[in-house]
């Protein structure tokens, strides 16, 4: 037994020298409810070459084709790229850009491989907006992410909805982030409490439109469902947002962040902004409530610094605080006026440490759970029910 103990140390030991220039991926069921051969993973991104390709249960990448798909669900067939934590709750990752890794209890993630218009695959991920999804009825959530030479930035979202909580922990060692050096390195991100513990505090505290957001299944983003154009709410933003038109008609807009500080006045149906030390003019339009809550339209056009300035006004709208400059960067205020994004203040306050990605640009003044870190050893992530 001595001699079969040393033998597992040693293996391990070659094991891990062998991938130090990877991090790992770490699946821990903490669900109580769901065994391991009911939890589901896939991960899907791009190569050095921009090719999509899955991760596979032994951490190699593999060129999507579509006669992966083999397996049907509602009429589609899907591509048999899932691995249950029964089968593989531990991978060294290799390099991927632009990956999302799906997690899902009861059954997979049914994706499906298709060829672009110009020829290349791609694929077809879950659409809750498309009743005959076959994904309709699956439980899921999703970690995005980018490695490239071991280095790692990702996050978990609630941009599109909330299935059941999740919390990763990425580590690390004699590296950076944020310009900063660490010698040793652990930050924790994600979802305080169980999933009914979480449903059962948004209907208590969030305001009735956005109690609309609910289902059975999931808490909805809000352009998901009652928010979007033409739905009960779809004008949610509208006297907000002219509030903040007719203000900025007769005074101007400064706010300062990490591209500087810029001036902002309102000119008909647009805004006209320089920034200090340019000569150069900006001009963002007027946003609708769609494009304030999901960073789109008026708020997604223009140069980088049009980019920049549209990303810092969704935000602050979002916030509760686009009329109140001097609270852009100012965490104490945000969600406390009349009207804000609710479902994004909601996971905030039930999230560790605050931090969420409640909407897409969640981001600005860091507030979401963006994970990085240049010299990673590993990313575990606790499933939850």
């Amino acid at each position: 037994m001595k001699l079969y103990a040393l033998f597992l140390i040693l293996l391990c030991q070659i094991n891990w020298s062998f991938a130090q220039d990877k991090m790992y991926f770490k699946m821990s069921n903490l669900t109580g409810k769901f065994r391991n051969n009911e939890i589901y993973w896939c991960i899907l991104g791009y190569d050095k070459n921009n090719n999509l390709v899955f991760v596979n249960r032994n951490g190699n990448l593999v060129q999507a084709n579509i006669n992966m798909n083999t397996i049907p669900k509602n009429g589609r067939m899907a591509a048999n790229i899932c691995y249950t934590l029964e089968e593989q709750n531990f991978i060294y990752m290799p390099d991927i850009v632009s990956g999302r890794m799906y997690i899902s209890y009861g059954e997979q993630v049914y994706i499906t491989f298709n060829v672009a218009a110009d020829g290349r695959i791609g694929y077809a991920g879950p659409d809750l907006n498309n009743p005959t999804d076959p994904n309709q009825d699956v439980l899921f959530e999703f970690l995005e992410f980018t490695i490239i030479n071991k280095e790692y930035w990702g996050n978990t979202s609630r941009v599109d909805f909330f299935s059941f909580p999740l919390v990763t922990t990425l580590t690390g060692s004699n590296g950076y982030t944020n310009g900063k050096y660490y010698e040793t390195f652990s930050r924790t991100v994600g979802d305080l409490g169980t999933r009914d513990q979480m449903f059962s505090a948004y209907r208590a505290e969030v305001p009735n439109e956005f109690k609309t957001l609910l289902t059975d299944k999931r808490i909805m983003a809000p352009c998901k469902l009652t928010f979007n154009e033409g739905a009960q709410y779809g004008n949610y933003f509208d006297n907000y947002i002219n509030e903040f038109w007719t203000k900025y008609t007769n005074e101007d807009l400064v706010f300062s962040c990490d591209a500087g500080t810029f001036r902002g006045r309102v000119s008909g149906d647009s805004m006209k902004f320089t920034c200090d030390g340019s000569s150069e003019t900006y001009t963002v339009y007027k946003p609708t409530t769609q494009d304030v809550l999901e960073g789109k339209g008026n708020f997604n056009r223009g140069n980088s610094r049009e980019l920049v300035i549209e990303a810092q006004l969704c935000a602050a709208f979002n916030r509760g605080v686009a009329t109140q400059p001097q609270n852009f960067n100012n965490e104490a205020a945000y969600y406390k006026s009349s009207v804000a994004n609710f479902y994004s203040g909601f996971f905030h306050n039930h999230a560790i440490d605050r931090y969420a990605y409640g909407f897409c640009y969640d981001d600005v003044f860091d507030h979401s759970t963006l994970l990085h870190f240049s010299n990673p050893t590993g990313l575990d992530i606790e499933l939850k029910w």
